[in-house]
């Protein structure tokens, strides 16, 4: 946790890498002409730091791209530059001196990570024995492949050629295109995998096991509040068992065994590639989308941190480039 940053030294709770106070920590500098931005701390939300984490993973090698999460933060550490960030209408409105809270816009501060009831939720997507909704999603129904509709002439393709058309289109483009014929309503489930992977790339229940390795940190689970309540709990209790028992040498170790820390909560689980119905996936998330606030929120964070990543990608493309153009130059 951390005070307002409006000015003076700021106070964080918990110690973090042995800093308990800040001078400044902001996302812009005000006072350029005082020191450069590399001087500036970088606030950031746990939340939205975890979904940066696994974005940069994906994108960087399976690694947290920090050195190119600051000097993004450090190029465009300016007024203009923060207002030219493409915010989500929600944020924006919202976000005045003080946050304008919206009843309509509740979602922006639902947990991304741990949404309750995401696991049932997707589970019964997962195909069961006689399953009957799955076949329809990995077979074209007969009305459909024989069907003579002049006025759709795709319909008129074998499947083999319309399956082969669709591995060459992205998730948005097949989508489009079932709009347009009723020839590709009908589409294999590892189609729709596809497509909620096009469409839904926050889905990371929907990932593949060996794709990034993540364990998301205890602040995305624990306030800072939290803490301050259990430590000050502890260091009583410590104080009541040194007075009570003056032999007591480890009393540490006793009040860590009678107020452990909450265990860590682990990503709410995979959905199997082959055993899951992920046309079933793509429509319940689609149907219940306003009462999802935690998918809501994630979607969000994930759209914004795209926009970091493509920043951090662009700069890094221009500095290499500059550095070419400068070693060119010196031989």
């Amino acid at each position: 946790g951390m005070e307002s940053r409006d000015g003076g030294v700021q106070r964080v709770f918990p110690a973090r890498g042995g800093v308990t106070e800040l001078w400044e920590a902001d996302t812009i500098d005000f006072h350029p002409e005082r020191r450069d931005s590399t001087g500036l701390a970088m606030p950031f939300h746990p939340w939205c730091f975890d979904i940066f984490s696994r974005q940069s993973k994906l994108r960087f090698g399976n690694k947290v791209n920090i050195a190119g999460l600051i000097n993004w933060r450090n190029a465009e550490c300016r007024l203009d530059t923060n207002h030219d960030f493409p915010r989500h209408p929600d944020v924006a409105r919202a976000q005045q001196q003080v946050w304008m809270h919206d009843p309509d816009a509740a979602y922006l501060v639902a947990n991304p990570l741990h949404i309750t009831g995401l696991t049932e939720f997707l589970l019964d997507a997962v195909q069961e024995e006689g399953d009957f909704d799955i076949k329809l999603a990995d077979e074209e129904s007969d009305a459909v492949l024989f069907g003579n509709n002049p006025t759709d002439r795709l319909s008129a393709l074998p499947p083999e050629l319309r399956l082969h058309i669709v591995s060459f289109l992205d998730s948005g483009s097949i989508l489009s295109l079932r709009q347009a014929s009723k020839a590709f309503m009908d589409l294999p489930n590892n189609v729709w995998y596809r497509i909620v992977r096009g469409q839904m790339p926050w889905l990371w229940e929907a990932w593949e096991e060996d794709e990034i390795k993540h364990s998301p940190s205890p602040w995305t689970f624990r306030t800072a509040n939290e803490v301050k309540a259990v430590e000050e709990l502890k260091c009583r209790y410590t104080a009541v068992l040194s007075d009570e028992y003056e032999y007591a040498t480890t009393p540490g170790k006793v009040v860590d065994y009678l107020l452990p820390w909450p265990a860590a909560v682990v990503d709410q689980g995979l959905l199997s590639k082959n055993d899951t119905n992920w046309y079933r996936v793509f429509t319940k998330v689609r149907t219940h989308w306003p009462r999802v606030k935690g998918l809501r929120n994630r979607a969000r964070i994930w759209t914004d941190v795209e926009e970091v990543i493509r920043r951090i990608r662009m700069r890094d493309s221009v500095e290499s480039s500059n550095l070419n153009d400068k070693t060119a130059r010196t031989r």
